[in-house]
């Protein structure tokens, strides 16, 4: 088994009406160079979620009931 390391970096962290958000986060393969690259445009607090987001289903699918 071979074991893979990764570095995780955050950037422009910032306090957004009492919440800590980091609008780019990058993670790196060491061995490989390989990147990928989140770029957080917008975000919104406080608002409901489907809770059949969180289900075995939806993370092997995509899709809710």
């Amino acid at each position: 088994m071979k074991i893979q390391i990764k570095n995780l970096s955050s950037e422009n962290i910032s306090n957004e009406n009492g919440h800590w958000l980091a609008k780019k986060i990058t993670m790196e393969t060491i061995e490989t160079g390989h990147k990928t690259i989140l770029d957080i445009m917008q975000v919104k607090y406080d608002i409901p979620l489907n809770p059949g987001f969180f289900t075995t289903t939806f993370l092997e699918t995509g899709r809710t009931k």
